[in-house]
Parts: structure tokens; sequence; C-alpha cells
């Protein structure tokens, strides 16, 4: 069966890896596409969708947005080690799912120290978007944070600051914070 075939008939099939590993260049819309019947509360575990995801970060990502659970150290972890070059998006989900509870500066503090001890490009947008956080929160300010973290928390401010941006808009989809010095870009893995 033709690749598109298989990933149109995805979602029914028994089981991912056979199925998919057919499925050539279209291989990671084919287990996105047996994921996303599986997502309901009921379907197979988190980590069971994340195996099946594989090397799909689009997969991974619907799966962490579906599948929000635990704290949101956990979440920026697993944003970390599944979703590749969307790991900023996954960030930013995860970021506006836990400013729902209104954080304040001290969890803010806690939780930058958390990100830190994460790849760098994951650090570095936890830094960028908790900028809209306190943009539009209002319970702790990027002067809060030290050194390079309140450089990008202040970038990431900026849409907010020149009206581009209303804190009840969706995302801007602004580019990615600049690399640090010597560090790889934020889109890269690591």
């Amino acid at each position: 069966m033709a690749g598109w075939c298989r990933v149109a008939a995805a979602g029914a099939a028994p089981e991912v890896e056979a199925w998919c590993r057919g499925a050539g260049r279209h291989e990671a819309a084919c287990r996105a596409a047996w994921v996303a019947p599986r997502l309901r509360p009921d379907g197979p575990p988190t980590a069971a969708l994340l195996a099946a995801c594989a090397e799909a970060p689009a997969c991974a990502l619907d799966v962490l947005d579906h599948r929000a659970t635990g704290t949101v150290d956990a979440q920026l972890a697993a944003c970390a080690a599944h979703t590749g070059p969307l790991v900023g998006h996954c960030v930013h989900h995860a970021l506006q799912r836990w400013s729902r509870d209104r954080p304040a500066s001290p969890e803010v503090l806690a939780l930058l120290a958390t990100a830190r001890g994460l790849p760098a490009p994951t650090a570095r947008w936890t830094a960028f978007h908790l900028g809209e956080l306190a943009w539009c929160g209002r319970r702790f300010s990027c002067d809060d944070l030290e050194g390079p973290e309140s450089a990008l928390c202040t970038e990431g401010q900026g849409p907010f600051r020149t009206g581009r941006q209303r804190c009840d808009q969706a995302p801007s989809g602004r580019p990615p914070p600049p690399p640090a010095r010597g560090g790889p870009h934020p889109r890269s893995p690591g």
C-alpha cells in the first residue's frame, strides 16, 4: 500500500510500528494519524503514545497538549525530550496552562531554576515566554529575573509593548529568541 494511503487508514490500524514503517516519507504523518484517535482520556497511556510518535515532533506535541499532566516542570522536561524543533511551541503551551494558576515571583524563579537544568533551547524558550506571562499576568516582573533570562523575558514582552498583540489574543508567532553566545539556535534539538 502506498505511503499516503497508509496515513489515511492509520487510525484504524491495530499496531503503529508495522503499519507506519511502510509509509516511507509519510511515516511521521502516519504516526500522527495513528495516535490522534487514541488521545482520548481512556486511550493508551501517554508514554505509549509518545513512543508511537517516535521521531515525529508534531505528533509528540499533540500528545503533550492533549495529555498535559503533572507539574509544569515535568511538562517542560517532556517538551525537551520529545518535541525537537517544536520545543518552543510546547514550552509556550505548558506555560499558558501553568499561568492559569497565576504564579507569583517565587514560583517563576523556582521554575527558571528547574529550566536551567534542561537543554538550552528549552531554558531559553521558558524565559522568552515568561515575558508574555509577566506582561499579561502582572504577578511578577522580568526585572525579578537575572542575566540572559531577564533579557529574553523582556524580549518576550515586545509584541505587547508595541500593541501587535493583546493578552486576549492567540500567540503572535514571533520568531524565536536569539541563540545564547556560542550556543545552538533555539530551534535546534540540543
